[in-house]
């Protein structure tokens, strides 16, 4: 699974984060014959709670309706922020580099982290 850029948007007490994946046929195929639904969410980083401590309420997991003709999504979480952040939490909240993307199984557990999502892996956004 390759990763684009995290584009963080904050509208008022809400803010959206947008990141666009590209899912190898090889995993695609298994994730589309579980048994259960896999999710996705975004998250701090290992060891820090600062977006956790910006929020109102704990985010929706996304799912994603996976097709064997589709290689690329964009996978969309909204957040319900707390009010009045300071010009820090602002700050902190737009950045790409303080989230990590997680692979959520059934048992809502986290089976899969990706970080650095300050850069693109995406060979589209990487051509020279």
């Amino acid at each position: 699974m390759k990763t684009s850029v995290l584009v963080v948007t904050k509208n008022g007490n809400s803010a959206e984060l947008t990141l666009r994946i590209l899912i190898s046929d090889d995993l695609r195929e298994k994730m589309m014959h579980t048994e259960k639904p896999i999710y996705f969410s975004f998250a701090d980083m290992p060891g820090n709670e600062t977006i956790k401590n910006l929020l109102a309420e704990t985010p929706s997991l996304v799912q994603i309706e996976l097709n064997s003709k589709e290689s690329r999504y964009t996978i969309s979480q909204q957040l319900k922020l707390k009010e009045n952040l300071s010009e820090a939490d602002n700050q902190a909240l737009l950045s790409p580099a303080n989230y990590r993307f997680q692979v959520i199984n059934e048992e809502k557990l986290s089976v899969a982290s990706f970080m650095g999502l300050e850069y693109s892996l995406l060979p589209e956004d990487n051509k020279k």
